[in-house]
């Protein structure tokens, strides 16, 4: 794995990653969103297969901030950021086979972004660099806001639940 994507298994301890698990699968309450990257008209993913599911915990630039904040807590404390930028939960639904999203960048303001498995699937975070992360239940995967990435759906469960956490570290300049 490249050195500035970061790679962390068992991020939570066992009864925290449990209670987050438990929300994300039996409580959180999901808005469709028909996109799934920032530029919804890259036109690479066919039209039918260009949607999911969000929650959005924490976005003060567009006013929201998610009265549901504590579930996700755990995950953000532990990361410890300095400026959250945005905290969002997505939801992609099982296709007949896996379907990579199309590349793109959260924000590139210097930031980091993170992105935590809430469940295992055959689903994954590729990198345009070629690096892909296997979405691993309780892992967390940090990298430079700019590097581009794509999600994807997946084939051997009902969903793929990611948490994705656009921060500023502390040291951030």
């Amino acid at each position: 794995m490249a050195s500035d994507i970061l790679v962390l298994d068992n991020f939570l301890e066992p009864n925290e990653f449990n209670k987050v698990s438990r929300y994300f699968n039996d409580y959180c309450q999901w808005q469709y969103s028909p996109f799934v990257t920032n530029d919804p008209h890259q036109g690479k993913v066919p039209a039918d297969d260009e949607f999911q599911f969000v929650h959005v915990f924490w976005y003060p630039t567009k006013g929201i901030a998610s009265d549901k904040f504590e579930h996700v807590s755990p995950v953000v404390n532990k990361l410890n950021p300095g400026i959250l930028v945005r905290v969002k939960g997505n939801l992609n639904t099982r296709t007949p086979e896996v379907v990579q999203r199309d590349w793109h960048i959260d924000y590139d303001y210097g930031n980091k972004t993170a992105i935590y498995y809430i469940n295992t699937c055959d689903g994954y975070t590729a990198f345009e660099s070629g690096e892909k992360v296997p979405s691993v239940a309780n892992r967390i995967v940090v990298f430079d806001g700019g590097k581009r990435h794509a999600g994807t759906t997946c084939t051997d469960q009902k969903t793929r639940m990611v948490l994705n956490i656009n921060y500023f570290p502390h040291n951030a300049k």
